[in-house]
């Protein structure tokens, strides 16, 4: 069954708040009483009694309402909408029960309690504590045959008047389970109540209601009662209702399973091979091989909300991709949608986009559907005539199909032939030909399937659809597939093997089958068997369906609650948690039927197995030697050969568990590799480096281990030489030696608006019966935004504040904003710790912590807190708020540095010139703000390096958020002289500034030709001619000496070689007194050691004696007047005007 309507999440609950609001709405105001007193119990009523105390050892309770059945059900009455019907009758079933009351509902109601079946209780009130029993009967006479579930939800509340006048209602006080599904026969059911504390109001009117607009359905309800035990009894001794869940074949020994197993591994695996060979085609003996699935062969899909396209949930689209290989969507190519009857965000913009996005991933998708043969939702006018109606049926069905021919592989032609048949009941089944005929006619490359439910979920027109499908063939219709709408209930769990025999009979046609839409809808998410029943027949459909040759595939009907037709069917709850059902789902697809092996290749370099038919990636290694295909494994078999060469790295990342270590902390620095092709590369041993910049805050050991040293933040980095290159990541940390951050500077529990420095439409509130903190702040009006602000003159460091938020505003979000003056304010992302989900025991409100530790502006004394305008003012509400003064502080909103690869060069490794090299940088998280890479100091955007001699790369980039990624390294590069003319042959590679080094030409011309010229550059502004110089460099730095040699031939060819030039070590000249303590006026004297070296000498030398006395020359003498510690100072100056200062100290007492 589909959904016809936009649906909003969450519509079949409410909360304590909710259901004020639509209570009031649907005028559920109880006009129901309970009597007035005891009569004699009728003889269902005793026989309850004598039960409850025989046989579950209860005191004797107090019937509430009276103690017969038709006192009872006089007090109770429908009430809500106005296509609901009340009728009592007479029951004859083999119950102990003799009267019903039937109640039919005529709409799809938008929610349960649109309808409800009620009666208030004005003759008694209750404390605080009270114990009740609610019983009663009750089935879905129509529950085999109908379209969906049969529900009902009992409550037990008290409608009141709230402080402001309103009428209120508070949370209901069932303890378990209150949402059930019926079948077609009686059964009873016990509600155990325990009596909350009353909601602040006054006019407290307890009551007891059913709500049964959970759809068009007929529920009957007989031998209602409430007992009530006041406090002698507590609540958990009282009886709940047992149910059993269990279906033939649930059992993990049971035998059908075996036998489904053997098919799966013969039906959906297939043998492989691959060969490894190297880059000459030869075979790699022993190399290791990889074999990964990526994608399954089988259809696993799912339904799509096209309301998330082209904008939407970034979550939403990346969970589809994480859990399917197809799509259909939900409604957006219904008739109704398509012609704009479902709203703007269903129209033909948001499904075309949502096409358009799978199209340009490959992901096949659906059409659902063509036909829908009820005259409402074709949009048809009833009037027309047999031939008219054909024609517009015709006509939609060639509109749609024409406009995504071939970008849909299968669409679902005729949906619900059999369930919804008012057209072609009304003018034909002939015309139903007509149909299928245009469907084919209007995109033949689409298989078009026919759609049916309760063939497989439930059998109330099994047989006929196999009648109307082979009434379909035998005319040449062009069936070419049969879907099984597939909506499980707790009441409809097809055993197994009834599965497989029913898929047997319709393989009968030779066309694919599908589970087309399957879901598994429970009632109550809090009951522990529910949930176990929903997880184990999700594994047992699946499975069955997996292991039947002619089923291809099984389209879930959603995945996310907040946008699931049936919301407990959902594989994840509202906050994107993976629900029991929804991990074993997982588990089946990508852990039990998903291939990852690995092994040794051969002495033939082949490496064989067996593994489930889909998409593969093959990796195979030797040494670093790597080489990677990818491939389908399909139902003929597979062979592959994966040629392997030396591997090159394009991409390093850093997996870092946390960025904030305190005390003991500590983190290890994951490091992957990606290849060029893609794959992961495996780090060789020995390959890695690790450097903190500042290790009197961070420590990191060769492991790759980072510690806390001290209190502040570093940068760590981590450098990887191997496979030819060099890559380098980075990682900023903060630090904090004590875990303990002390008390709070400032606490506010939200019980008043005292603590806040200021607010704005907020107001205290608080409600002891809802989940969490007793107070909280609310939103005084809904639709505009309200906010807390609080000042904290010691600084704002960290904070933490809870949040309770309502089942339906889990899409809302609270912000923060820190400021220093209380006028400009600085946003602060901050995402929730989910604590608790909504669910059921917690009033449907979400528990959420927002956490910021550190991160914030040094002078930030303001926090601001502000409720979003979205939800209503009670939908998200702030339960306390903790804030900081000091904290430990990571100064960076995206902590991992920029990558950094350098192809083609190692540190100290030598290559033949020309030497190609290339430098990437770039941030996955991040935009890179700035970047340097320089080659011996000069700016280098990749090539060949040609300079001989030693070479040093530096490169150094920095993301958005300040973190650096730096790494340097040297390398040699020599050169062939094949083909040099001349080449050039230096004194040394090394020198210091001012020394004289020499440079010589080595002929390499050969025969033949002889040189004619010879130019130098120094790459410091001078140039030269010749086979011999000699020259001096005057500042430190790396110099590329450059010969260009030109023959007689007019041939030229340049030699090119690093030069390093440092700064002098030592000094030019010592200064050496006679001594270096002395007594005042006595003489001293100073004479000069000349340390500066071969090729230069000292022009000038200038003493400086610490009193204001100076001389010059080679010998000096001095005399000091007063004691003292002076400090000597000689300068020499050499030819090349370099100079140097020599000190020393002279103690004069």
């Amino acid at each position: 069954m589909d959904s016809n309507e936009n649906r909003e999440s969450g519509s079949d609950r409410r909360t304590f708040l909710q259901s004020l609001a639509a209570a009031s709405a649907a005028g559920v105001l109880g006009t129901g009483a309970a009597s007035g007193g005891q009569t004699a119990a009728d003889a269902y009523h005793q026989g309850l009694q004598s039960r409850l105390m025989d046989e579950e050892g209860l005191p004797e309770g107090t019937f509430v309402y009276s103690d017969t059945e038709q006192a009872t059900l006089d007090a109770f009455s429908l009430q809500g909408g106005d296509q609901g019907t009340e009728t009592q009758f007479d029951v004859s079933a083999d119950v102990p029960i003799t009267l019903g009351d039937r109640v039919a509902i005529e709409e799809d109601a938008s929610n349960g309690y649109s309808y409800t079946y009620k009666s208030n209780i004005t003759d008694r009130e209750f404390s605080e504590g009270d114990v009740l029993l609610a019983v009663a009967y009750m089935r879905g006479p129509n529950a085999a045959a109908a379209e969906e579930s049969v529900e009902v939800q009992a409550q037990f509340k008290y409608q009141f008047t709230d402080p402001d006048g309103e009428t209120g209602y508070s949370d209901s006080f069932i303890e378990g389970t209150e949402r059930v599904t019926l079948g077609s026969e009686w059964r009873r059911f016990y509600f155990p109540i325990e009596v909350g504390a009353k909601p602040d109001g006054s006019d407290y009117i307890p009551y007891v209601e059913f709500w049964t607009g959970f759809g068009q359905q007929t529920v009957e309800f007989g031998g209602v009662a409430l007992l009530d035990y006041g406090t002698g009894v507590d609540v958990g001794e009282l009886p709940t209702t047992a149910f059993d869940y269990e279906y033939p074949g649930r059992a993990e020994d049971a035998e059908w399973r075996s036998a489904a197993q053997d098919r799966i591994d013969e039906l959906r695996k297939t043998d492989f091979e691959v060969t490894v060979v190297d880059a000459d085609g030869d075979p790699v003996p022993d190399a290791e091989v990889e074999v990964a699935m990526q994608a399954h062969e089988y259809d696993w899909g799912s339904a799509i909300a096209v309301s998330q396209w082209p904008d939407g949930s970034d979550t939403y689209r990346e969970k589809f991709l994480d859990n399917f290989n197809k799509a259909v969507p939900e409604n957006g190519l219904k008739v109704p949608a398509w012609e704009g009857r479902y709203g703007d965000s269903l129209d033909k913009d948001n499904t075309r986009a949502a096409i358009d996005w799978m199209l340009e991933r490959d992901i096949p998708t659906r059409g659902h559907a063509l036909v829908w043969s009820t005259y409402e939702w074709m949009g048809i006018d009833d009037s027309l005539s047999a031939t008219e109606v054909n024609e517009e049926v015709e006509r939609l069905i060639r509109e749609r199909a024409n406009e995504f021919e071939g970008d849909l592989p299968e669409w679902d032609m005729h949906n619900h032939p059999l369930f919804y048949p008012e057209i072609w009941q009304d003018i034909g089944q002939e015309y139903v030909l007509d149909w299928w005929e245009a469907a084919n006619e209007a995109d033949p490359d689409s298989q078009m399937y026919i759609n049916e439910l309760n063939i497989v979920a439930g059998d109330q027109l099994t047989n006929d659809y196999y009648d109307h499908i082979e009434w379909l063939t035998d005319n040449d219709a062009g069936v070419e597939g049969v879907g099984f709408m597939s909506h499980f209930g707790l009441g409809s769990l097809t055993p197994p093997t009834e599965l497989l025999d029913r898929f047997d009979r319709f393989a009968e046609f030779g066309v694919p089958l599908q589970l087309t839409e399957f879901d598994i809808q429970i009632n109550d998410r809090s009951n522990e068997n529910e949930v176990a029943a929903q997880r184990d027949y999700l594994r047992d459909a699946l499975t069955a369906a997996f292991s039947h040759e002619a089923v291809e595939g099984v389209m879930s009907w959603g995945f996310w609650e907040d946008e699931h037709w049936r919301p407990t069917a959902a594989y994840y709850d509202s906050d994107w948690t993976l629900r029991p059902h929804g991990e074993e789902y997982r588990r089946l697809l990508f852990e039990e039927w998903w291939t990852e092996q690995s092994g040794t290749a051969d002495g033939d370099g082949v490496y064989s197995g067996r593994g489930f038919e889909g998409t593969y990636e093959v990796v195979a290694r030797d040494g670093e030697r790597i080489g990677a295909e990818t491939v389908e494994f399909t139902d003929d078999g597979a062979s592959v050969e994966v040629r392997i060469e030396a591997g090159s790295i394009a991409d390093i990342d850093l997996d870092v568990d946390g960025h904030t270590l305190v005390g003991d902390d500590t983190v290890d620095l994951g490091v992957t590799l990606t290849s060029v092709g893609g794959y992961d590369l495996p780090v060789p041993e020995g390959s890695l480096s690790f450097e903190s910049a500042d290790k009197d805050v961070l420590m990191i050991d060769e492991e790759g281990v980072v510690s806390v040293a001290g209190e502040g933040t570093a940068t760590v980095t981590v450098t990887v030489t191997a496979y030819g290159d060099t890559a380098a990541a980075s990682a900023r940390f903060a630090a904090r030696e004590s875990a303990d951050l002390g008390d709070p500077a400032l606490s506010d529990d939200a019980s008043d608006l005292s603590v806040a420095d200021s607010n704005d439409n907020v107001f205290a509130a608080g409600y002891a019966s809802r989940q969490g903190d007793d107070s909280f702040f609310q939103k005084s009006e809904g639709g505009q935004a309200g906010s807390v602000t609080y000042r904290l003159s010691e600084g704002v460091a960290a904070f933490e504040v809870d949040a309770y938020v309502n089942n339906n505003a889990t899409d809302s979000d609270l912000s923060f904003a820190v400021s220093s003056d209380g006028e400009s304010f600085e946003p602060v992302d901050v995402a929730p710790t989910v604590v608790e989900p909504p669910n059921d025991s917690n009033g449907y409100y979400a528990f959420w912590t927002y956490s910021q530790v550190g991160g914030l502006p040094d002078d930030a004394e303001y926090l601001r807190i502000t409720i979003p305008e979205g939800p209503e003012a009670y939908a998200m509400v702030v339960g306390a708020v903790d804030v900081y003064s000091e904290a430990v502080s990571l100064d960076a909103d995206d902590p991992t540095g920029p990558a950094v690869v350098v192809d083609g060069l190692q540190a100290g490794a030598t290559y033949e010139a020309p030497r190609a090299a290339d430098v990437s940088i770039a941030d996955d998280e991040s935009s890179v703000s700035s970047q340097s890479v320089t080659l011996n100091g000069d700016a280098f955007e990749g090539g060949e390096i040609v300079s001989r001699g030693r070479n040093t790369l530096d490169v150094s980039a920095t993301n958005a958020s300040g973190v650096t990624t730096a790494t340097d390294f040297s390398f040699e590069v020599t050169r062939n002289d094949e083909d040099l003319i001349a080449r050039l042959q230096p004194s040394a590679t090394q020198g210091t500034v001012g020394e004289r080094l020499t440079f010589q030409v080595i002929d390499t011309s050969g025969s033949g030709a002889h040189i004619d010229e010879l130019e130098w550059t120094f790459d410091d502004g001078t140039t030269a001619t010749g086979y011999w110089n000699a020259h001096r460099y005057e500042e430190p730095g790396i110099y590329t000496v450059e010969l260009t040699a030109t023959n007689s031939d007019g041939e030229t060819t340049t030699d090119e070689l690093t030069v390093w030039i440092s700064e002098l070590e030592g000094v030019l000249a010592e200064a050496k007194p006679s001594a270096t303590e002395a007594s005042v006026d006595e003489r001293l004297t100073f004479a000069v050691e000349d340390t500066s070296g071969e090729n230069r000498w000292i022009t000038d030398l200038q003493w400086d004696f610490g009193d204001g006395e100076t001389a010059e020359g080679w010998w000096a003498e001095h005399r000091y007047d007063s004691t003292g510690t002076y400090t000597v100072e000689l300068t020499a100056t050499d030819n090349l005007g370099y100079s140097t200062t020599d000190e020393v100290e002279i103690t004069v007492s």
